[in-house]
C-alpha cells in the first residue's frame, strides 16, 4: 500500500529541511527557483513601468496566484469530505 497524502507531505518535508541543512537557506538552487517563479508573474507586468513597480505588482501577482489556488484546494477538500 502507497503512502497517504499526510505521509507523503511530511516525505517532502524532511527532503526540504535536509536540503536546507546541508546547503543552508539562501543557497544557489532556491535563488535560482524563486527568481524563476518570479519571472513568470514579471511577464504578465508592463515593460513600460519603471522597475520597482513592476516587481511590486509582480509580488501582488504571485500572492494573488497563491491564494487561488488556497481557494481551489479548499474547494476540492470540501468535495471530497462530502464524497463528491
Amino acid at each position: 500500500m502507497g503512502m497517504s497524502e499526510g505521509q507523503r507531505q511530511l516525505r517532502s518535508r524532511i527532503g526540504g529541511l535536509s536540503m536546507v541543512a546541508r546547503n543552508g537557506a539562501d543557497n544557489a538552487n532556491l535563488r535560482a527557483a524563486r527568481q524563476g517563479f518570479l519571472e513568470r508573474f514579471l511577464r504578465g507586468i508592463d515593460p513600460s513601468l519603471p522597475e520597482r513597480e513592476r516587481l511590486e505588482r509582480a509580488e501582488v501577482a504571485k500572492r494573488m496566484y497563491m491564494t487561488q489556488l488556497s481557494l481551489k484546494s479548499s474547494l476540492a477538500r470540501a468535495r471530497k469530505s462530502r464524497g463528491e
